[in-house]
Order: structure tokens, then C-alpha cells, then sequence
């Protein structure tokens, strides 16, 4: 089934400086249609759908624009996983052919799993190297790269490069990049699906008060403030201040200690897994303990193979990803 073209205010929406429209605009656009045509015959397209296969497109055409622009949002995550944990991915095994902050086919097949991992109700049954996420990303890798040396820079994320934080002058670039970062940007948004649900909700009683959906206006733009600055988010879980700083002025945000605890009142579960996806049912701290001291040397994904050290070698950021701030507060 041929998915729907991408109309342009779906692809504006994820650009931070929407609604403006730049010259560039117009080759990232046609660019989205055209992988969208080539990814269509895909197994995963026909597995998920066409909303889903779009997001995936828009996704990784940002993801693209931020390469090609060196806009840092995702040199920064890579960045920051590097300084925490040693290499610039979680999952996968990085060959020497992977560049940081160029253009990788390792990349993509990341982003592809986290948004699909990112929208799954049940957490950790998709295997980010599952060979349908692998061909979808090939498909979209090799115009991606045909491209690259001509690609104009995207002229909607040059503020980002001239803004500087703690200039007055420049409160409403930051404002308006921040609610970009949380609300629409490829990287942060769909970690954040969870926290956009319950705002959704709290958004319609707040409407719902007021006559006047304009006399509401005020107040859902100031509950809209409050959920972007207090909910972390992302693969790794930050709030917008951290994720700003560490793209624009290369401050990398410390990972902080794991508290000393007794992990013994615990009561492991039969798929361990479950530790990281329903993280919520167990103490931060003490799933911290768990795997610091290497208490569960069995455990899984259920889409692993006997030897795979996937989980136990990338725990804290499953546990990152899939908690987020009931994780991360502590």
C-alpha cells in the first residue's frame, strides 16, 4: 500500500524554525517525498504502517539537516554517551567505518529502532537488529549519501549555531529553540510520548475551564512551560536545560553516582529484562546496584541470542530510555 505524501506542514512541524519557510526547505521536502516512494516496498513499511513509516522518513531527513548543517543535536547525544560510557553508541559494535558527526548508516538504524521502540506499548520485544529495521535503513542510507556533498545547509537551524544562551537579546531564540527541543525536534520528542499523553489530557481540563478557548491560552502555554522545563527526556534522558547547554555550548551534563544500597528486599523478576522496561515497579537505586555488581549475569532481552552482552553491556541507558524521569530523578 503506497503510504500518503507527506504534506508540507507535517514536514514544516518538525523544523525549528517553523513557520518560516527557507530555500532549503524546499529540497528537504522533496527530498522526504522522495525517500517515502523508495521506502514504501519495504518489509517494515508494510509491517507498521504509513503514519509510522512517515515519522521515520521526517526523522531521519532531520536527522540528515542536522548532519549536514552541523547543528549538534546529535553529535551531542553522541557526545555525552562517548563521555559516560565510553563509545559514541549504545548497542551497537562500531567499525571503523563509522565517523562521528557524519553521516552513518549505524545512526539511522538507531533512530529507526528508538522510534519504534519509543511508540511500543510493550517494551524490549523490538530487536533494534531486527533485519527489516536493517533493510529500511539501508533503503534510506543510499540516496542519504548520493546526496551529501551538494545537501544544502539547512538555513532554518542556522540561529542555533549564532545564539548565545545567556544573552538578553537572545531570550526568545532559546525559548523558542527549547520548546522546539522537547516538543517537535527528531531526537527528544519521542522518548517523551508518555509525558505528551498526560499533557494532552491536563491541556483539555485547563481548555475546558474557560469559555473562550483564547482566555486559556495564557495558562496552557504556562502548563506547557512547566512540563518542558521539569520532564527530562531524550535517549538519555535529560532535561531541555541540559540537552540546550550540551548542544550549544558543549557542556556535558555529569551522570550522577548511584547511591549505596541493599538490593536484597528485591524480588527479581522471571524475564529480567522487566528491571529496565518496568523500571517503575523498583527503586532506581537498587536496579543501579543490580547491575553495578553484576547480580543478574542472566540477563536478557527476549530477543537475544545466548551470548548476546547487549543488555548487561548497555543497562543504564535502557534504564535511561525506558524510565526516564522516575529513573533519572534519583
Amino acid at each position: 500500500m503506497q503510504p500518503d505524501k507527506i504534506t508540507s506542514l507535517e514536514y514544516m512541524r518538525m523544523q525549528p524554525g517553523y513557520p518560516e519557510q527557507y530555500a532549503s526547505d524546499k529540497f528537504y521536502y522533496g527530498l522526504s517525498q522522495e525517500l517515502l516512494m523508495k521506502v514504501a516496498s519495504t518489509r517494515l513499511a508494510k509491517h507498521y504502517g504509513p503514519e509510522v513509516v512517515k515519522e521515520i522518513v521526517l526523522s531521519t531527513v532531520c536527522y540528515y539537516q542536522d548532519v549536514v548543517s552541523d547543528v549538534g543535536l546529535w553529535r551531542t547525544m553522541c557526545t555525552i554517551h562517548k563521555h559516560w560510557y565510553g563509545k559514541w553508541l549504545p548497542i551497537y559494535d562500531l567499525g571503523e567505518e563509522y565517523v562521528e558527526s557524519e553521516l552513518n548508516l549505524t545512526d539511522i538504524r538507531l533512530l529507526i529502532w528508538y522510534l519504534l521502540e519509543c511508540k511500543s506499548v510493550e517494551r524490549g520485544i523490538i530487536s533494534p537488529f531486527d533485519e527489516e529495521i536493517m533493510e529500511l535503513a539501508e533503503v534510506l542510507h543510499s540516496p542519504l549519501e548520493e546526496y551529501y556533498d551538494f545537501a544544502p545547509e539547512s538555513e532554518g537551524f542556522s540561529f542555533i549555531r549564532e545564539m548565545e544562551i545567556y544573552n538578553p537579546e537572545h531570550a526568545q531564540q532559546v525559548y523558542d529553540f527549547s520548546y522546539w527541543l522537547f516538543w517537535n525536534s527528531y531526537l527528544l520528542r519521542p522518548a517523551a510520548v508518555e509525558v505528551m499523553r498526560h499533557s494532552l489530557e491536563e491541556g483539555r481540563k485547563i481548555a475546558q475551564r474557560y469559555e473562550n478557548r483564547d482566555d486559556a491560552r495564557e495558562e496552557l502555554l504556562e502548563y506547557n512551560h512547566t512540563i518542558m522545563k521539569e520532564s527530562p527526556t531524550g535517549p538519555l534522558s535529560l532535561h531541555t536545560k541540559d540537552w540546550l547547554l550540551a548542544i550549544v555550548d558543549n557542556k556535558i551534563p555529569r551522570k550522577p553516582e548511584s547511591k549505596s544500597v541493599s538490593a536484597a528486599s528485591i524480588v527479581l523478576p522471571e524475564k529480567r529484562y522487566e528491571l529496565l522496561t518496568k523500571i517503575e515497579r523498583y527503586k532506581p537505586e537498587e536496579v543501579r546496584h543490580i547491575f553495578k555488581n553484576g547480580l543478574v549475569p542472566d540477563a536478557k532481552f527476549v530477543w537475544e541470542g545466548s551470548d548476546d552482552r547487549v543488555l548487561l553491556e548497555n543497562w543504564d541507558f535502557f534504564a535511561r530510555l525506558y524510565g526516564q524521569g522516575y529513573y533519572t530523578k534519583c
